[in-house]
């Protein structure tokens, strides 16, 4: 089957870090606007918590979908390894933050493959499954 190459892609690595860079991006700003909420004691001290799962979801959910299309192939793969290096970069910076106080992670990696998981079955265009047969001319 010939495939018409667009030449609208780029490589896994550089698809991998610019979609962690986009999960780091997000987490920030979503970190922002918790403590905005908790300041202006909109949300409690105590919806710090689910706040923070609800970012890493988010946060985890846009990196992948970045990742994957703009690399545009292996999506479950890409969609795993966008996952896998934000929550590596998640661990990196308690360690390097809080003293390697690791508490809560089990849930963190619960959202993190969740995240992955709601962008790997989501189909990204509309006829991504159909395929289409060529007649037989004789």
């Amino acid at each position: 089957m010939k495939l018409k190459k667009s030449g609208k892609t780029i490589g896994i690595p550089a698809g991998i870090a610019i979609g962690t860079l986009t999960s780091l991006a997000i987490s920030i700003a979503g970190a922002a606007v918790s403590a905005w909420l908790v300041s202006s004691e909109k949300i409690g001290e105590g919806g710090i918590g689910y706040a923070s799962l609800i970012i890493v979801a988010l946060a985890t959910v846009g990196g992948a979908w970045f990742s994957v299309s703009m690399i545009k192939r292996l999506r479950l793969q890409m969609c795993m390894l966008s996952g896998v290096c934000y929550f590596l970069c998640l661990l990196g910076m308690t360690a390097l933050f809080f003293g390697g106080q690791y508490q809560g992670i089990g849930s963190v990696a619960i959202a993190v493959i969740c995240g992955c998981g709601i962008v790997a079955l989501a189909p990204m265009k509309k006829n991504q499954f159909k395929r289409k047969h060529k007649r037989a001319y004789r």
